[in-house]
């Protein structure tokens, strides 16, 4: 495989006990892009898919729709609290 085509990522998780009193388990993370040392803290597999997608697109691998559109709605900025 010729290098220009390979690009590394450390995807790290764990477990956390919830803050809450309902004893849930959450899971948390962060992927860094070996290549720049761009990092991202992540609490779900869309974080994880957020990071990784534009990257993947730059180097030419095809993205589908569906992350396209996820893509778009993440960086709209956040609505914010109507305070009423």
């Amino acid at each position: 495989m010729p290098q220009a085509s390979v690009h590394s990522f450390v995807l790290r998780i764990w477990l956390e006990e919830s803050r809450e009193e309902d004893g849930r388990t959450l899971w948390r993370g962060h992927v860094t892009d070996i290549a720049t040392g761009e990092r991202r803290h992540v609490q779900d597999i869309d974080g994880i898919v957020a990071f990784l997608i534009p990257r993947l697109a730059a180097m030419g691998a095809t993205v589908g729709m569906r992350w396209r559109v996820h893509s778009w709605l993440a960086s709209l900025p956040s609505p914010r609290p109507s305070h009423e």
